[in-house]
Order: C-alpha cells, then sequence, then structure tokens
C-alpha cells in the first residue's frame, strides 16, 4: 500500500532521484542489456512471441533489454508519470493505471501474461505490503507463467548503502526471505542466483576483456576470501554477491 509521502516521491522519481544515476541514458539501456545477456538470459522465456511484462518499469532499461534480445511483445507498467512518458518516447507498450489493483481489475483471463518481471522493485515494500503486491502481480500471471524477480541482496554485507540509497526502500530480502515471501503467495521458487553488480559482455572490445580477465578472476577471488572470513566468525553465506534473481512458477 502506497502512503502520500511515496506518491508524492513517484510523482518526481526521475527528476528527484532515478535520473541522477542514469544520466547517461544511452549507457544505462546497453549496461542493462550486457546484463541480461551475461546473468540471466537462460531465465527468460524461449519463446521470442511470449507475453512479457514488467511491473515497475522505470526508466525502460529491462523493456530496452528485451526488444534488444527480440522479444516481440513487451509491455511495461509504473505508476510515476515521469516514467510512464520517458518510456512511451522510446516507444515502448506501456499500460496505463493510477495504481497496480486498478490494472489487475481491468486485466481479463485472455490477456494475461507469460512471464513478469520484477526488477529492483520488491525492497521498495515490507514483507506485509509486499505480500499483498505480489498477490496482485500473481493475478496477471498465466497458470503456466513464470514470475522473474531481482532485488538487492540483503545477505551481502556490502548492501546496507543500497537499503539506504532511495527513501522509499523498506526492506532488504535475502534468497531465504524471497523464498518465503514467494511461498506466502503461492509461488514455487525455481531458481535463485546471485550475480556480481558488473557485466561480462560489453560494447567496447577491451572493457570486455578487462572483465573477463581480471575483474572476474577478482571477484571470484574476494567471494572466497569473504566467505572465509565470515565462516571464522560462524557465519555462512549462501547467497554472496550483490544481486539477486529469483524465477518462480504458480505453485500447482
Amino acid at each position: 500500500m502506497q502512503t502520500p509521502f511515496d506518491q508524492s516521491v513517484y510523482k518526481n522519481y526521475i527528476s528527484t532521484h532515478f535520473g541522477n544515476f542514469n544520466v547517461d541514458i544511452e549507457r544505462s539501456l546497453r549496461s542493462r542489456y550486457y546484463l541480461w545477456m551475461s546473468y540471466v538470459q537462460d531465465l527468460l522465456p524461449t519463446d521470442h512471441n511470449a507475453r512479457i511484462l514488467e511491473v515497475g518499469c522505470g526508466m525502460g532499461h529491462n523493456l530496452y533489454a528485451l526488444r534488444s534480445m527480440g522479444y516481440k511483445h513487451i509491455f511495461g507498467f509504473d505508476i510515476s508519470r515521469e516514467c510512464v512518458q520517458l518510456c512511451k518516447t522510446m516507444k515502448f507498450h506501456m499500460l496505463e493505471y493510477p495504481t497496480l489493483a486498478a490494472f489487475v481489475k481491468h486485466t481479463n483471463t485472455s490477456e494475461r501474461y507469460d512471464c513478469i518481471i520484477i526488477y529492483d522493485l520488491i525492497e521498495h515494500f515490507d514483507p506485509e505490503n509486499a505480500q499483498e503486491f505480489l498477490n496482485d502481480v500473481k493475478r496477471l500471471l498465466r497458470p503456466s507463467g513464470t514470475l522473474l524477480m531481482s532485488n538487492p541482496n540483503g545477505e551481502f554485507p556490502f548492501n546496507l548503502p543500497v537499503r539506504y540509497i532511495d527513501i522509499t526502500h523498506k526492506f532488504l530480502y535475502t534468497g531465504s526471505s524471497i523464498s518465503q515471501l514467494l511461498g506466502l503467495v503461492g509461488m514455487k521458487v525455481v531458481a535463485i542466483r546471485s550475480v556480481p553488480s558488473f557485466t561480462l559482455k560489453d560494447d567496447n572490445w577491451f572493457r570486455q576483456l578487462v572483465k573477463i580477465c581480471f575483474m572476474l578472476p577478482l571477484s571470484v577471488a574476494a567471494d572466497c576470501l569473504l566467505r572465509l572470513f565470515l565462516l571464522c566468525l560462524g557465519m555462512k553465506l549462501r547467497y554472496s554477491k550483490p544481486q539477486l534473481f529469483s524465477l518462480s512458477t504458480p505453485a500447482k
């Protein structure tokens, strides 16, 4: 449930916050495309004619990635008027409703989706409201559909700044709490993975070489050292990288 405060923030979300992290919009769009290509392409539908909806599509980064990957029927939904207008300038198919509940109410069975994407959005809800939100999302999904969700990994020790980088962030979820939350709304978790914050692919061949030959090995080494350090303190990490991706389906 959105508070009046949340509504006032989202009304000017790009101009007061989101736009500060996406000054070079073309570069940030390409970077998101390469993120999908690097880590999560195999979690997406194999059928490029699948109906895919992103709830909370923001500035259109994932819609751009999906279009670049060849998906033909992609739709975006967001309550921020600024985000909706920006996505429309990029020729994305935007579904305009004042609330998600209103969107669900006007969606019939034949218009449901094969895949719904929620990217860096669930952390804007505390667990109680997240459950209500995901119940609405589930109503938009076909019985055989999949829900692909991404969120900052609350288990990653250095993600505390992410919790406070946005004044609408309410909660950081871990792989365990995401599974628990999805179970409450009748979703079965198929896969959970954590990924680093950098892409492996890049427009520039030199940057790509640096990432593969240097950043990736350093990331693996840092991951091993972090696990070992925490193990010495009696702590064990299950998902040790900054970002979590979870894939789930409606439980039978």
